[in-house]
């Protein structure tokens, strides 16, 4: 096969990547000697070329490939040199893989999204991104965890697309005392048609868990009341009649 561009120190041969432990040994010493951002794009289009790693040790854990290169990606390319968003560039690359035999289990998710996160406030969209969309459980408790424990200041920076996924995830209940809670309840009503979100089923759950004067403003705010309008009796007198 020859050498590997860019690693001409690298001479690979078939019997080197012939099984699973043979291209995970590659692949590590690969990624010892990357620096750039080209050298994790061949490796990351490596890792897509060959069949996925099977081993539940290594599939599932902190070893698994795409969490080690995540890792080295995080730790040793500048943003600043390669001119690009590090964090939106995770989140592609572990979204190109969905749809593909490389789809990571949720336990990878996490390992990704908490290098992240350890990279906060710069990174923390990106991880909240991945876990909002991950479907799993354990992940959507740790995205309300960061959201309930956000400022002013950072909740105010969340873009569109993590309003829109984290909505997506149902987690509009569970946010509700967190300073992000307003920015979320108006994406909802602003971008109630594109996202499908259901507003009276919203309030509902709001009530349920007793939140009422919540619930009664989301109604409100849906059937057009002015803001000016909005008093604690109003809100509360609008869930008996809309409720």
């Amino acid at each position: 096969m020859g050498a590997i561009y860019p690693y001409p120190q690298f001479k690979v041969e078939i019997e080197d990547v012939e099984n699973e432990e043979k291209r995970h040994a590659l692949f590590l010493e690969l990624l010892e000697t990357s620096q750039k951002w080209e050298d994790f794009q061949l490796l990351s289009l490596l890792l897509q070329a060959w069949p996925p790693m099977m081993k539940e040790e290594v599939a599932e854990s902190e070893c698994n490939p795409w969490v080690a290169l995540t890792s080295a990606l995080l730790t040793r390319c500048q943003a600043s040199e390669v001119k690009l968003d590090l964090g939106q560039q995770v989140v592609a690359m572990v979204r190109s893989l969905y749809n593909t035999k490389h789809k990571l289990p949720a336990q990878c998710i996490g390992h990704i999204s908490t290098l992240l996160l350890q990279r906060q406030p710069s990174l923390q969209q990106p991880a909240l991104k991945l876990m909002a969309e991950s479907g799993d459980e354990q992940l959507l408790k740790l995205t309300l965890d960061q959201i309930n424990s956000m400022t002013p200041e950072t909740a105010s920076s969340c873009d569109a697309e993590l309003l829109s996924l984290l909505l997506d995830a149902g987690v509009l209940v569970g946010c509700v005392s967190s300073a992000l809670y307003p920015l979320l309840s108006a994406h909802m009503l602003s971008h109630q048609q594109e996202g499908g979100w259901d507003v009276e089923t919203a309030a509902s759950e709001l009530l349920a868990v007793g939140h009422g004067p919540e619930a009664g403003s989301l109604l409100l705010a849906h059937r057009g009341t002015h803001q000016a309008q909005f008093t604690f009796n109003s809100a509360l007198a609008v869930l008996k009649k809309w409720l």
